[in-house]
């Protein structure tokens, strides 16, 4: 598992990837919808909402949060946010 930030002149990147099964391509598109969980999903003390309000959160700082599968097994959430430039 690793955390990773990058910054650009634009934007701010941040990625959490694991090392797990990855997700499969019918979770994939359903991961940020609230109340959805996959058919693998740990414990069963969630309640499909995390993702969810990530993104909600994300697009009101008008950025993105997106998650993909790894090539080498795995899953990688990355949020993306614009940079805010400093007042001179």
């Amino acid at each position: 598992m690793g955390i990773s930030l990058s910054v650009t002149d634009d934007e701010a990147i941040v990625e959490v990837c694991d090392c797990g099964p990855g997700v499969s391509s019918i979770d994939l598109e359903q991961l940020f919808v609230p109340f959805y969980r996959g058919a693998l999903a740990s414990g069963k003390n969630g309640h499909g909402l995390g993702l969810a309000i990530a993104r909600q959160i994300v697009d009101q700082h008008h950025g993105r949060i997106e998650a993909n599968n790894r090539s080498a097994g795995g899953l990688c959430l990355s949020v993306v946010l614009p940079r805010v430039k400093a007042p001179d």
